[in-house]
Order: C-alpha cells, then sequence, then structure tokens
C-alpha cells in the first residue's frame, strides 16, 4: 500500500511538473495574439506626425505601404531610383 501512494506521488508530482512547465510561455503566446491579431490599430498621426517617407514606393512593398499611408490620410515624401518613370501610376 505504501509503495502505490509513494509512486502515485511521483506521477503527480512529476505530472504538474510537466504541467507548469508547459504553461509557462502561455502569457507570451497569448500577448502574442493580442498584438498581432486582437488590438486596434494605431493611429499614426497621432503617434507620429502626419507626414511619413516611404523608400522604394515605386515597386512592391513601398508602393502598397504608400497607397496604405495615403488612405491613413497621412502626407508621403516618396523615395524610389526611377519615380519618373512611374509617377503617373502613383
Amino acid at each position: 500500500m505504501a509503495t502505490q501512494t509513494s509512486d502515485f506521488m511521483v506521477i503527480f508530482v512529476v505530472s504538474s511538473l510537466g504541467l507548469i512547465s508547459l504553461c509557462k510561455p502561455l502569457p507570451d503566446f497569448l500577448k502574442w495574439v493580442w498584438v498581432m491579431f486582437l488590438r486596434p490599430p494605431k493611429n499614426l498621426k497621432h503617434h507620429y506626425g502626419s507626414w511619413a517617407i516611404v523608400t522604394g514606393c515605386t515597386d512592391g512593398i513601398g508602393k502598397a505601404l504608400a497607397f496604405q499611408l495615403a488612405s491613413q490620410g497621412l502626407n508621403l515624401l516618396l523615395v524610389g531610383l526611377s519615380l519618373e518613370s512611374k509617377i503617373h501610376e502613383l
């Protein structure tokens, strides 16, 4: 009878330590989910001012970022290598 109780206690302690070690990163994960998916977006004008500089605005991510910032009402300073050839697209 004493060995069954002892075995149960060992299993209980080891299981408890395992549960604690699995739950330790849970707050960090929940914070990441909040920051990436759930919190409302920042008001960029309020935090950083009404102007933004966008480099690489003629193609790709820079172009998409320029459109996104312009849709939020920011004034943009566009910097790109071939801006003259693509200025009409923006």
